[in-house]
């Protein structure tokens, strides 16, 4: 049986919490800190393009091109996925 992940808001009759134990096993998503020494998952949370964008990269690990140029207006430098995002947008 699959171990039980810690994160305080998945239910075990959430209808994908296999695939979520599968992927949080893999180190594919990490869920959330929520700040008191707990994690959540928010399992039917929308995904943000920052953090689909950190999910593929840490399956295929592409790393972004010298030449990769800003795409996208409202996504700074200074943002957390800023890397991430222009490395996979870099990918053609």
């Amino acid at each position: 049986s699959m171990k039980r992940p810690n994160f305080t808001d998945l239910d075990k009759n959430h209808p994908y919490y296999k695939e979520i134990v599968f992927a949080s096993g893999t180190g594919i998503v990490t869920g959330y800190n929520n700040g008191d020494g707990t994690m959540s998952f928010k399992p039917d949370g929308e995904i943000t393009r920052a953090e689909i964008a950190t999910v593929v990269n840490r399956i295929l690990k592409i790393q972004a091109t010298p030449d990769a140029e800003q795409e996208f207006s409202d996504l700074d430098n200074s943002h957390w996925a800023f890397g991430t995002v222009m490395a996979i947008a870099s990918k053609k």
